[in-house]
């Protein structure tokens, strides 16, 4: 069953037929008085390509990229890139997809029901199956998968299924993994009145799941969880505010066991200021903590175990962090630089994780704000930024904006970086 093929926009990728008009931008794709960037979206130095994306501008939407520990952009066989962001309103989760390395977006289908929802999505390796895992306005935790089609850009529907019910939309954020053995894993956080609980449940063929009993801390009142694939098995990182914990769980026995990652835990309101990527069966962690510091752990598949965290960016000051692995095993990380609003730096390693090199720096132009809101909350971080965590050439970066006077209208600016470029150029527009 085809569900949306590229010419069409506004379909729902659940199958429910979108109304008419539904899901059009507000603005007519162009940001409030027209498209100032028209013209002038190619960067200098390894950014390529620079611009607003067209398709993202929306109203009242400051969850559009949302959470930050979940994965939003993918890239299939063909090289195409497709991106999962909540437009928020009628229109809520919104795939929109490139067939030019990031450099413009078109639209290709909704989630229906999902206006304050996030969502984690991922490729099967080595196929063009997508994952999706999301919260409903209907209290439930949804499973969908979508095979894509190369030929003509389209997505069929494969298998949906309710994963667990009894959650809140505006505060749970799922994740989703599938093993080397093809099991899938979805983890999520509930806040309930006895604390923090993270539900897990598994399943072998998507439509049936069994869940463990929830693991409830009485002392944590929120707090993210990414559900990871090791050699081991399946575990879950858990990040609070003052730490981050990995948990695994022996469905024979109903037991959970946990090891310390980190001392220091991740900033925002669900602790949520991390990213994770995987290097064969090595996995990396990026953070930001309450102080600002970026830190990078490292899980060595071989031997099972974290090292400790480093913090290699010296004195930047950030709020916000994505790691990315490019197909030749290097590494890429982002952070906003908290000291100059708008900018954002790109940090490459060639090994591993070990050591860091500056690879660019990014500036949103100084017409738009890089915070949802036309407003400042002192002391709330808010910068809000996505990569994928694969790539295979160039790396896009999609950063949220507004625009200053203009109350409640944001969207997404995105930059193309050419990873191979050996030169460090500071791009600044108006």
């Amino acid at each position: 069953m085809t569900l949306f093929p590229r010419e069409r926009s506004g379909t729902a990728l659940f199958g429910a037929e979108t109304p008419p008009g539904h899901g059009e931008d507000p603005s007519g794709g162009d940001p409030p008085g027209g498209d100032p960037w028209s013209g002038s979206r190619a960067g200098a130095g390894p950014v390529i390509d620079q611009g607003p994306v067209r398709q993202a501008w929306t109203f009242n939407a400051p969850k559009l990229i949302v959470s930050r520990m979940q994965d939003h952009v993918v890239e299939t066989s063909d090289g195409h890139l497709h991106a999962l962001v909540n437009l928020g309103g009628r229109r809520g989760l919104t795939l929109l997809s490139s067939e030019d390395a990031g450099q413009s977006w078109q639209r290709a289908g909704e989630i229906p029901d999902t206006a304050d929802s996030s969502a984690d999505i991922r490729l099967v390796d080595g196929e063009d199956r997508l994952l999706v895992v999301t919260a409903t306005g209907e209290g439930s935790v949804i499973y969908a998968a979508y095979d894509y089609d190369p030929a003509d850009g389209s997505w069929s529907l494969a298998v949906t299924s309710e994963v667990t019910g009894g959650v809140d939309d505006a505060s749970t954020n799922p994740t989703i993994v599938m093993d080397d053995g093809g099991r899938l894993a979805v983890a999520c956080n509930v806040e309930t009145p006895d604390g923090l609980a993270l539900v897990l449940a598994w399943s072998d063929d998507g439509l049936t799941w069994t869940r463990a009993e929830p693991l409830v801390d009485p002392d944590v009142a929120a707090g993210s969880f990414r559900v990871l694939s090791t050699p081991d098995g399946i575990g879950v990182l858990a990040a609070t505010a003052d730490a981050f914990t990995f948990l695994a769980y022996d469905a024979g026995t109903g037991e959970w066991t946990s090891e310390p990652v980190s001392g220091t835990g991740a900033a925002g309101r669900f602790a949520s200021h991390f990213s994770t990527t995987t290097l064969g069966e090595d996995i990396v962690l990026a953070s930001v903590g309450e102080d600002e510091v970026v830190r990078v752990v490292l899980y060595d598949g071989g031997t099972g175990t974290w090292g400790a965290p480093a913090a290699p960016l010296g004195d930047l000051a950030a709020t916000n962090v994505q790691i990315s692995a490019g197909a030749d095993g290097s590494l890429h990380l982002v952070a906003d630089d908290h000291d100059s609003p708008g900018r954002l730096v790109v940090y490459e390693s060639e090994d591993g994780g070990a050591s860091w090199s500056e690879e660019a720096v990014l500036q949103v132009p100084r017409l738009l704000r890089t915070e949802p809101l036309p407003f400042e909350i002192p002391d709330l971080p808010l910068v809000r930024f996505e990569a994928p965590e694969h790539f295979d050439d160039e790396l896009v970066v999609l950063t949220q904006v507004n625009v200053p006077g203009v109350y409640g209208v944001s969207g997404l600016y995105s930059f193309v970086i050419d990873t191979v470029s050996d030169t460090v150029e500071d791009v600044a527009l108006l």
